[in-house]
């Protein structure tokens, strides 16, 4: 796209935004043009000497996915123990930690309290770990089985204990007489059993998208990258100097992995471009080289 813009003496950013009117795309878009490398980048074309510098800007777009059957199911100790399980798989990508903060977000208490068990055909039904799909599916219900503790809880804390007046907020019943910890209910009685559920977005899907318990959600999420590329013209040799990458994601449930993971697919196209056989159709822009035996 940046070489069509220079094709029509058109800018990178405005020629973009004929054809992509997307409020999020717009919002990126925006703050790319307010950086100073972006501003201040030299003309194609203007620079002579052995070293020349360019600026290169890219758009990203990704579908929204969700597994729609998706159940957790949250067992509440008389110890005090939480324990989630989920047949969903974490390969190194987060899900257990989106399972954990969740709930120990929604219920007010350290994460440290709760164990997350995945990769059991035994334990209720969960998203695979493909298209993006894992933290919009498992977050989402790990809040509906936490809100289903929380009934729990309140029903034991009313009726078995007898409190009055009880309010359940970050990690305690507080009631008439004073406040009473969660792990202090749970020891009044058995284990407390509950199973969230996937609920349905605001708005229902676009399509299913053609497998089992899974459909396409209506937002589409947005990307925006700048890299900063130094170019030796007598050796031929190129340096990335500095990147920068803008992601609107929806909301973020742990910002350490979701920063972990913007800066590995920056990382991933510094090595697609510099260091391996990428090769696309140039009539269609499609991967050529998209597996091991082509690569």
């Amino acid at each position: 796209v940046d070489q069509v813009a220079h094709d029509l003496d058109a800018d990178p950013i405005a020629l973009r935004r004929r054809w992509n009117p997307a409020p999020a795309r717009e919002r990126l878009l925006t703050w790319a043009e307010g950086l100073d490398v972006w501003r201040d980048r030299p003309a194609v074309g203007s620079q002579s000497g052995r070293i020349r510098r360019g600026v290169g800007l890219s758009c990203a777009t990704w579908i929204h996915v969700v597994c729609t059957d998706t159940r957790i199911a949250v067992d509440a100790e008389s110890d005090g123990r939480i324990v989630a399980s989920c047949a969903s798989q974490d390969p190194g990508t987060g899900g257990r930690t989106v399972v954990a903060v969740s709930l120990a977000q929604a219920l007010g208490i350290p994460r440290d309290r709760i164990e997350v068990r995945f990769g059991d055909s035994r334990f209720p039904i969960g998203p695979m770990s493909a298209g993006s799909q894992a933290t919009t599916s498992l977050a989402p219900t790990a809040q509906d089985a936490a809100g289903k503790l929380v009934e729990e809880v309140m029903d034991r804390a009313t009726h078995q204990m007898g409190l009055v007046e009880a309010v359940y907020a970050d990690g305690v019943v507080r009631h008439a007489g004073g406040t009473v910890s969660l792990a202090d209910v749970l020891e009044a009685g058995p284990r407390i059993s509950v199973v969230g559920r996937r609920r349905r977005d605001e708005g229902g899907y676009a399509i299913p998208v053609g497998i089992d318990h899974y459909k396409l959600g209506r937002a589409f999420t947005q990307g925006v990258q700048l890299a900063e590329v130094e170019v030796d013209t007598r050796l031929g040799r190129t340096r990335v100097l500095r990147m920068w990458g803008g992601y609107a994601g929806g909301r973020i449930v742990v910002p350490k992995l979701a920063r972990s993971q913007a800066q590995g697919g920056m990382l991933l196209g510094i090595g697609y471009a510099l260091f391996e056989e990428r090769r696309v159709c140039p009539t269609t822009g499609a991967l050529l080289t998209a597996g091991l035996e082509d690569y």
